[in-house]
């Protein structure tokens, strides 16, 4: 059994996915030379994928590493395989120019555990449930339809992630992927257009989660609060559905988690840029060195304001 047939078995060990989702990661995202692991007679017992990402760092992009699909093997866990493992990405990662390391924690304890290992707390959503509302009024200037094919509008996607001030964003094949993964897990796409003109103005991708749970709004674009409603409440018509779970970007006063964690790994640098950005006259640069790891990279994602945001990273 090669390398990456052992990562499947580790895989599927580790995180309970289906084998149809392991076949499409596989296949459409992790790669070989992306692979980072540790073996033991001949045996892998623990490994990871650094996927590369570029985030908007306030008009900025920056190289950033995704760590994605981290396990160990059952019987070699609580040896210090994956911390080791992962103190090697860190340095791999500070040669080949990245900025920072980002992860999706798979379940809940893992954030103490990464946070022993220098991650820090970083991206937080909100999350609401909105309901099907008779007294709101449709709009016939507004055409809301479910995309069939939905890669024609990765121009508006990525036009919508790039304006928000501290977002992952995703090129156009991770966008392929994204949908891919959406199709397999019978989501929907929906797009919002002007009648007059054709011009999109709101977007929703949705995913099923279970038939218990329902429906997720994993990603929701709106030129405004009226086109909001009007999209979601087509959206909830469309699905025969009396409400949705919908994920957005910190609102102040909401319901709010965190999904995932930072660490920086070239803090020179890093520290170099976020002090162009803020222009911090006031503020001696010795006051950043003498901070830890976890405390800059909170510092430089804003993270007490909640400004950073990543979304679909392939983590549901």
């Amino acid at each position: 059994m090669n390398s990456q047939d052992q990562y499947k078995v580790l895989w599927k060990k580790s995180f309970g996915d289906t084998d149809d989702f392991i076949d499409f990661v596989f296949k459409n995202v992790c790669k070989p030379e992306y692979a980072c692991t540790i073996e033991r007679n001949g045996k892998l017992i623990s490994a990871l994928q650094l996927i590369p990402y570029s985030l908007n760092y306030f008009g900025n992009i920056i190289k950033v590493g995704y760590i994605y699909g981290a396990c160990t093997h059952p019987l070699a866990r609580n040896q210090g395989f994956m911390r080791k493992l992962l103190f090697q990405v860190f340095s791999k990662m500070k040669r080949e120019g990245y900025m920072m390391s980002i992860i999706v924690p798979a379940e809940p304890w893992l954030f103490d555990y990464y946070a022993s290992c220098g991650f820090t707390n970083a991206f937080d959503v909100s999350e609401s449930v909105y309901t099907l509302n008779s007294n709101i009024p449709g709009d016939s200037s507004i055409n809301v339809q479910r995309v069939v094919v939905p890669l024609k509008l990765y121009p508006y996607f990525f036009e919508k992630m790039y304006q928000r001030q501290c977002c992952v964003l995703h090129d156009n094949r991770d966008y392929e992927n994204i949908i891919k993964e959406l199709s397999l897990s019978k989501g929907k796409v929906f797009a919002a257009y002007r009648k007059e003109n054709g011009q999109q103005i709101g977007m929703a991708l949705v995913s099923r989660m279970d038939i218990q749970k329902g429906y997720y709004v994993q990603e929701l674009f709106y030129e405004d609060n009226h086109v909001k409603d009007v999209l979601l409440q087509r959206v909830l018509k469309s699905l025969n559905v009396d409400s949705i779970v919908v994920r957005e970007p910190f609102v102040p006063n909401s319901e709010h988690r965190c999904v995932g964690m930072a660490q920086i790994v070239d803090q020179e640098q890093m520290t170099k840029l976020y002090s162009q950005i803020c222009s911090l006259t006031h503020e001696k640069s010795d006051s950043l060195k003498d901070l830890d790891v976890r405390e800059l990279t909170s510092l430089v994602l804003r993270y007490p304001e909640h400004k950073a945001y990543m979304s679909l990273m392939l983590d549901f």
